[in-house]
């Protein structure tokens, strides 16, 4: 994480734009992905965790016995993460 001092922007009074003022370094420098409506700590260990869920239920199903709980759990997952509406439908 940026020290404070790389998120200050001391071209900005801030009794000007505070909010530019406090982060205008970190605007300047962060470019937030078109598809993503933030960028920041906060997000990046959400995309983590989904990560490592995602990697730990396909392990536990790779390893499973065929109608185990755990293989279960990776069949579902699998299935809502693979499926596709049919050719011009809009997902329900």
């Amino acid at each position: 994480m940026a020290s404070a001092a790389l998120r200050l922007d001391r071209s900005i009074a801030a009794g000007d734009d505070l909010l530019r003022s406090t982060n205008g370094g970190w605007l300047k420098r962060t470019e937030i992905p078109p598809d993503r409506s933030a960028c920041g700590p906060a997000e990046e260990l959400t995309e983590l965790t989904a990560q490592r869920t995602a990697d730990l239920i396909r392990t536990a199903s790779a390893c499973a016995a065929a109608g185990s709980e755990a293989h279960k759990v990776g069949d579902s997952y699998a299935a809502f993460y693979t499926w596709r509406p049919p050719t011009g439908q809009a997902a329900a």
